[in-house]
């Protein structure tokens, strides 16, 4: 099955409609297994893919390197007596695993030929 630019488009506008309510029900709710928020985020995943796809050259296949760079971001609140004191804290936290980012944390993804 080959999905159509236009397929690919309504993909996207479909993600872009559902994700920041989806996310913030997922996170409200302690962010659940098998949530529709993890679909709505294969939704990007497929749009980007299928773009990707459909921009391919019909001739021989070629070679390329893709880099595909995916940017999570996650505000932590800290008590702390200082910035710094806060920073080496969530450091810390982040380096025993006690923070840890996942699709919920999604901001946006960078595709570039290198």
């Amino acid at each position: 099955m080959q999905i159509t630019a236009s397929e690919l488009k309504a993909i996207a506008r479909l993600h872009a409609y559902m994700v920041e309510g989806e996310k913030k029900h997922y996170e409200e709710s302690n962010k659940p297994k098998g949530h529709i928020f993890e679909a709505v985020n294969a939704l990007r995943r497929v749009a980007n893919y299928g773009a990707t796809l459909a921009t391919a050259p019909a001739t021989a296949p070629r070679v390329f390197q893709v880099e595909v760079k995916e940017t999570l971001v996650l505000v932590v609140e800290e008590e702390a007596e200082s910035a710094k004191e806060a920073v080496e804290s969530v450091q810390e936290q982040y380096g025993n695993a006690d923070i840890v980012l996942d699709s919920s944390d999604f901001l946006r993804v960078d595709i570039n030929a290198v």
